[in-house]
């Protein structure tokens, strides 16, 4: 008799019915998950945790409930994940092994600066900035779309945006992009953030809290 993969069994063990009836509806569109080598503070349980990001990247024009979805269930079935991100951008087709070298300098600080600046510029534009409660703009050392040759170093870096939902900080949601913040503005901010130099991916966090925080550390 063939045994079960341990995923499945996790999956199994982990969800619902109607989670496995959604999440077979949401695997129909061809979304991809990109483990990122980097771990952030959570709050899983009673306790802070240091776990894993997870990207997930979409060939398309990605259902932003299916993301919501993926960003509950990932890390109720893989314990060791406390954060989600949307990449946006084509598919991710490598996986990302490295950081890129990253320390306090002039250079980094000024980069951070930037995207803070034209992603809240993006926002307060629109009129939006009452709509959230915080937007962390975090950058991530990471380097997407790097060849799996490695011919090329890992010198680029990503930018993920947090925009986030709370009565008092303890709980909160992230702003879903088309209920809670115009998909154009999104889009908007994500392609401001891009004019910045030294960028590769802008990331969406999409994770509630627990078992994310509300800030990146």
């Amino acid at each position: 008799m063939q045994k079960k993969h341990a995923l499945l069994n996790r999956i199994e063990n982990n969800t619902s019915e109607a989670d496995r009836q959604l999440l077979l509806e949401a695997t129909s569109v061809k979304y991809n998950a990109t483990l990122l080598p980097i771990r952030t503070v959570g709050v899983q349980g009673d306790a802070r945790s240091y776990n894993y990001c997870v990207g997930i990247s979409c060939a398309e024009e990605p259902n932003w409930e299916h993301l919501r979805f993926f960003a509950r269930i990932i890390p109720q079935v893989c314990h060791s994940v406390n954060r989600i991100v949307f990449i946006f951008g084509p598919l991710v087709q490598h996986p990302v092994h490295e950081v890129t070298n990253t320390v306090l300098c002039p250079m980094v600080i000024s980069t951070v600066r930037q995207a803070d600046y034209l992603a809240n510029q993006v926002l307060l534009s629109a009129g939006l900035t009452n709509c959230i409660s915080q937007m962390p703009v975090v950058l991530v050392p990471v380097h997407m779309d790097r060849s799996p040759l490695k011919t090329v170093p890992s010198c680029a870096r990503c930018i993920a945006i947090r925009p986030f939902i709370t009565d008092d900080f303890m709980t909160g949601e992230p702003a879903i992009p088309g209920k809670h913040i115009p998909l154009e503005v999104v889009n908007k901010m994500v392609s401001e953030i891009m004019k910045v130099d030294g960028l590769s991916r802008v990331f969406y966090d999409i994770t509630t809290k627990p078992p994310g925080t509300t800030e990146w550390e």
